[in-house]
């Protein structure tokens, strides 16, 4: 995937000297574009919220704990002036801290560059990794993946958000509740989803 500057100039030159089938040729022999697969597949709540237990709601690419998106949302909602979340997450009207500390998905192998829709190719990351990384190859960031946390030492807040709502029930009853509440019991072992 790499195309080097002098490759560059070789197709320029020969795309200004309107020599287009060498532009091609030195570009199908550099870097061919062979388009990937296309995965008609996409994250639902459920499923991130088990990729997210599964890697203990850790940021796979820095090492750093997150924070339940359920947990941060709960918190906006009973605080919002001081800590806001826009849903198309604004960046004018979202703390700062959604963007350090929400977990998100992120492919380790890129589905932009042909990467697999499993199980196995996402990670959980935060929404600012997630943007640095975009559809970039670890490799390309001389990144290396780190392994999942321990449940048992952080939980991404995951038990005291359960916890907030179950002590809310009026709230519990409602969207987005109610999502995030179903996601998590259903990622999360019994002892947490009682």
């Amino acid at each position: 995937y790499a195309v080097h500057m002098l490759d560059l100039r070789k197709i320029c030159a020969a795309l200004s000297a309107r020599e287009v089938a060498r532009a091609r040729e030195v570009l199908a022999a550099t870097a061919p574009f062979t388009p990937p697969r296309r995965w008609a597949g996409r994250i639902t709540l459920r499923r991130a919220t088990r990729i997210f237990v599964r890697d203990r709601v850790f940021d796979r690419y820095s090492g750093q704990p997150l924070v339940f998106i359920g947990a941060l949302r709960l918190i906006s909602h009973l605080l919002p002036d001081a800590f806001p979340h826009h849903r198309h997450w604004k960046a004018i009207d979202t703390h700062p801290a959604y963007w350090r500390l929400a977990p998100t998905n992120n492919h380790l192998a890129p589905q932009a560059r042909g990467g697999d829709g499993g199980d196995d190719n996402p990670v959980t990351t935060s929404m600012a990794r997630n943007a640095d990384k975009d559809a970039l190859d670890l490799a390309d960031l001389g990144w290396t993946p780190r392994p999942a946390g321990r449940l048992a030492e952080w939980d991404g807040l995951a038990g005291r958000y359960l916890d907030s709502v179950r002590a809310r029930p009026a709230l519990a009853a409602r969207l987005p509740w109610q999502g995030f509440t179903a996601a998590l019991k259903a990622a999360l072992p019994a002892a947490y989803s009682a």
